[in-house]
């Protein structure tokens, strides 16, 4: 019997733990799910590691079968009401993350690879905003600046030569001029950076930046896809933190 719960045991934690282990790259730098995601890797290879000593006791002494059908029966009741439906929310969680093929570059649900917006439909769903130009002729700038009605922060999109926005930044700035129709909620990158976070965490998840600029107060660490479309992911890097997060297509048509 002994062994047959240990097996149970052991099957159990190692799926558990390979379900994590597949989850890794989308789920473990994202803040609001971190510390659940570690308990439960965490307790599941603890569980397996109790496998060996429930083996040992049973081998031992034959008069301790209550205390192995305990923790047997203990072990198998954290697997099934809260490592499993964790692993299984964690899944769901990182539904999103999992399926979005330009994780790159998305700002929080703004994915200019995968949505193309027109001034009408961005006016549309987020207002009239602030409508702003900047020079003149083939190089005029065009561009759309929202602020959040709750929190500092704003977003600006902007195009060039298009009918379509190529580039949205996103700001510890707010203007009370400029206030969106609805919250902006833009807070991270699809990989899971967010404003405010730390520059270790930009070189944890995205590695050495290709470019290093200064521009104003902002340091400005550039990710840029040279091997294809050009495309780059920048933050703006103010006291060792992120002050902002831009994202420029080089072409949308």
């Amino acid at each position: 019997m002994a062994l047959i719960l240990a097996a149970l045991i052991c099957l159990l934690s190692m799926t558990t733990v390979r379900q994590m282990l597949l989850l890794a790259p989308y789920i473990s730098n994202l803040r609001s799910v971190q510390y659940l995601y570690r308990a439960i890797v965490i307790g599941s290879v603890i569980l397996l590691c109790v496998v060996p000593a429930i083996l040992f006791i049973s081998q031992a002494d034959r008069f301790n079968q209550k205390i192995i059908y305990i923790i047997s029966i203990t072990e198998m009741i954290l697997l099934a009401f809260l490592f499993w439906p964790g692993s299984f929310f964690l899944y769901l969680y990182s539904r999103d993350i999992r399926s979005c093929r330009n994780c790159d570059y998305e700002i929080s649900g703004i994915n200019l690879k995968a949505t193309r917006f027109s001034d009408s439909a961005l006016v549309q769903r987020f207002g009239q905003g602030c409508a702003e130009r900047y020079g003149g002729g083939r190089g005029t700038v065009f561009a759309r600046r929202f602020s959040s009605k709750k929190s500092n922060i704003s977003v600006v999109f902007k195009k060039m030569g298009s009918d379509y926005y190529n580039s949205v930044a996103v700001s510890k700035e707010s203007s009370s001029a400029c206030i969106s129709n609805q919250d902006l909620i833009l807070l991270s990158t699809g990989k899971g950076v967010s404003l405010d976070d730390p520059e270790e965490k930009v070189l944890e998840t995205y590695g050495p930046p290709s470019t290093e600029a200064n521009n104003n107060l902002e340091r400005v660490l550039s990710y840029i896809d040279y091997k294809k479309s050009g495309d780059s992911m920048n933050f703006g890097i103010v006291n060792r933190r992120v002050h902002s997060i831009s994202v420029l297509l080089v072409k949308v048509d």
